[in-house]
């Protein structure tokens, strides 16, 4: 079965490949990096075995989710944690990263590192260094 399932990811991704080439969306010299890091990236998950986590864990959810997990609020993490503190972020894993997304995820960053810290500056108005 897990072959079965690594055998559709990469045609999956061979689909996406070949259409952000149609669509001239990626440089052809940036695919094969990419497969490297998806590669090693899909090794590294299948190899990690979590363990349960003592302290109150901090997720950035996106509010766009693959029906396979959107049902699951704590996206897992409610199994390795009794405290998980959700923020919704617009957008998609990906999308949420980029504007105009990323904007409520710096908000509620800041809010977050606000709460722990006491401190409220704001990420618009960084401090000077000089």
């Amino acid at each position: 079965m897990e072959n079965l399932v690594s055998r559709w990811q990469w045609s999956a991704i061979a689909h996406l490949i070949s259409e952000e080439a149609r669509l001239q969306l990626l440089d052809e010299s940036a695919i094969v990096p990419m497969l490297r890091i998806f590669y090693a990236n899909s090794q590294a998950a299948q190899r990690y075995v979590p363990h349960p986590y003592p302290n109150r864990i901090t997720l950035f959810r996106a509010t766009e989710q693959p029906d396979r997990i959107g049902q699951n609020l704590t996206l897992g993490w409610g199994q390795l944690t009794k405290d998980v503190q959700i923020y919704h972020i617009p957008g998609n894993h990906l999308s949420m990263l980029k504007q105009p997304h990323v904007q409520t995820l710096a908000q509620q960053l800041q809010q977050c590192l606000s709460q722990k810290t006491g401190v409220t500056e704001s990420l618009s108005d960084p401090p000077c260094l000089c």
